[in-house]
């Protein structure tokens, strides 16, 4: 059954909101979001619809699409790269450990990769490793239980520019507000559960969700907006215009996990162990 992943799909292709689709065929931006996380299937009258709205016939609404991308979950990201950056540093260990002259096979690299998972199978955050290779320009990879990152150029020149943005500022900043996080914590937890369409809140329903006034809401709101976290929408109904608060994007959310994580490790007790396995000259490297 493609049912549900060509939906989100076809919608994407066609540039839509979860909203923007549910509003062409009558239903709630709800709706569509459970759909698309295969929570429920649309009703078998509405197909006609949903097609000529995605610009398809409606067999193509079952069928296989080779080239759409696997969707993931963001729920399921940190999982995704924690496992990507376990094997990358199995990897890295064999090559420092046993040169090239041994093969590396699938099956020796799964068994390593499920020891080291038990190695890292600390509480938060007692363990974590770097990858360095050698030459700062190359870059790095840090790996822990609580935060997984690649970089393959932090000694880049112009890297230090990074330090002199403004806006870099105004964002630690408004990260650094309890209560911006807490609205971003709210938002963030309907956003997994229900998709883009759960995430419209108006500033009564943040209040009662963060247990803050409506006026600390709305000051906080102000600054998430300013730094692009989320947007504020005005609907009419028929007591006159609503204000809500949602997410611009969800990807967003991406990178404020990241550096909320980041901020984690570096102020939790933990041990660091630089692993460095290749320098400049592609040569193992054992005096760092």
């Amino acid at each position: 059954m493609y049912l549900n992943q060509n939906i989100a799909y076809y919608r994407r292709l066609c540039g839509y909101t979860q909203e923007q689709l549910a509003e062409r065929l009558g239903v709630t931006g709800q709706s569509v979001s459970k759909w698309e996380n295969e929570l429920s299937n649309p009703d078998i009258s509405i197909l006609p619809d949903l097609a000529k709205a995605l610009g398809v016939d409606i067999n193509s609404l079952f069928e296989e699409t080779p080239n759409a991308p696997k969707g993931v979950q963001v729920s399921e990201l940190s999982a995704l790269c924690y496992d990507a950056l376990v094997s990358l540093f199995a990897k890295a260990e064999f090559t420092f450990y046993h040169g090239e002259a041994t093969a590396l096979t699938s099956e020796r690299l799964n068994k390593r990769m499920e020891a080291l998972k038990k190695e890292f199978d600390f509480p938060l955050p007692k363990c974590a490793y770097v990858i360095d290779e050698g030459n700062p320009e190359h870059g790095s990879v840090f790996l822990s239980d609580a935060l997984s990152f690649i970089d393959r150029s932090y000694g880049g020149a112009d890297y230090a520019l990074l330090f002199d943005l403004d806006k870099a500022g105004e964002l630690l900043t408004v990260l650094g507000d309890k209560n911006a996080r807490k609205i971003l914590k709210v938002i963030y937890e309907k956003l997994v559960s229900e998709g883009e369409g759960g995430t419209f809140f108006s500033p009564q329903k943040l209040s009662k969700a963060t247990s803050l006034t409506e006026d600390a809401v709305s000051a906080a709101a102000v600054k998430l907006r300013h730094v692009g976290l989320i947007d504020e929408v005005e609907k009419i109904e028929q007591a006159g215009f609503k204000k809500e608060y949602c997410t611009l994007y969800p990807k967003d959310f991406i990178f404020v996990l990241a550096i909320l994580r980041l901020a984690y490790v570096h102020t939790s007790n933990m041990t660091c162990a630089t692993l460095m396995y290749r320098d400049a000259n592609n040569q193992l490297n054992y005096n760092k």
